[in-house]
């Protein structure tokens, strides 16, 4: 057993089910998820010049509190996002998704409220390691008719937390997918701060153009300067909920971060080179910012059978798809 790192088995009665904890000791660092809420990854943090800084909204910052899947990082699959009217097509099959009552579109995908199992929850000399998985069932194909498994691998080291995914096709068709990540950060990222003065970064050089149900239309435009955060500054009183796209990127990777300028505590959220569309949303209504790495735009399938190029991911059968997001904390203070 690893002295520096540790992964716990604990529980909390805000989330049902277990509350696996990774720790890195010597980093002071942290990483919880919830199994049986989506595998939900509902912490991470460190000890940072002294303070304890959580990167994550929890359920004590707000009064009264949101239900649990409105907080953490759900996990968006098959498709994130929206789905219009529920319905698509890939060849000859159907797909029809389940709506919440009154919604017109089938939103985040089949898997954010099943239990996941835990497969491995290690320590080792390099890491703090969980790795989770579900498999499509009866429920989930009757809507999205294809076989499938999801797995995500967390790994804590320092002040740094990757997240490994893979999933497979195990059925006998090509399979269409999209994959989404959700997390909800804290905003301002530190206690005390102020929501305008947070430095935002994000790596969009385009927009989807959305309807007013909030999917696209199609059309890809170049963002208001007022939504244009290329260059990093303060978030001001702009409220997001946009799919950037066309990203700038290092080697592989795209990522998006956010600063708390009188502290220099950064949060760096990374995604790697499948991820193609960042979805960032920060409502007026809530004290949190979304970075959401998208393997593909919302309503992708329809946008794909219409001879867009949305992005859409088709396993064969057999075959796998493997990718990454990675969050990094730092302070300029350290």
């Amino acid at each position: 057993m690893s002295a520096r790192f540790e992964v716990e088995t604990g529980a909390d009665a805000f989330w049902p089910g277990e509350v696996r904890t990774l720790r890195d000791r010597e980093a002071r660092s942290w990483a919880r998820v919830v199994p049986a809420m989506g595998c939900g990854l509902v912490g991470f943090g460190a000890e940072l010049a002294g303070r304890s800084v959580e990167t994550f909204l929890q359920p004590s910052d707000e009064t009264p509190s949101q239900p649990p899947g409105h907080y953490g990082a759900p996990v968006l699959y098959p498709f994130p996002n929206r789905l219009r009217d529920g319905r698509a097509r890939f060849g000859e099959r159907q797909i029809v998704v389940d709506r919440a009552p009154g919604q017109r579109h089938a939103i985040h995908g089949l898997v954010r409220e099943r239990a996941w199992r835990v497969e491995v929850a290690e320590a080792s000399d390099g890491a703090a390691v969980l790795r989770c998985a579900v498999d499509s069932d009866e429920a989930i194909e009757r809507q999205f008719p294809f076989r499938f498994r999801l797995s995500l691998t967390f790994r804590l080291a320092g002040r740094s937390l990757e997240v490994n995914v893979e999933a497979a096709n195990l059925g006998d068709a090509s399979m269409p997918m999209g994959f989404g990540w959700h997390p909800y950060f804290r905003l301002p990222l530190v206690a005390g701060g102020d929501r305008r003065a947070a430095i935002v970064q994000i790596p969009g050089r385009k927009i989807w153009q959305l309807d007013d149900t909030l999917v696209p239309t199609g059309e890809v435009v170049a963002p208001s300067p007022e939504r244009d955060f290329r260059t990093p500054r303060a978030l001001g009183a702009v409220y997001l909920d946009d799919v950037y796209t066309s990203l700038e990127r290092a080697g592989d990777q795209s990522a998006c971060e956010l600063t708390d300028a009188p502290t220099g505590t950064r949060l760096r959220v990374a995604a790697g080179p499948s991820f193609r569309e960042w979805v960032v949303y920060a409502p007026s209504s809530r004290p949190t910012i979304c970075f959401e790495p998208y393997t593909c735009p919302t309503d992708a399938f329809n946008l794909a059978s219409q001879g867009i190029d949305a992005g859409v991911i088709v396993l064969e059968p057999g075959e796998r798809w493997r990718d990454w997001m990675r969050l990094e904390l730092s302070s300029a203070a350290q």
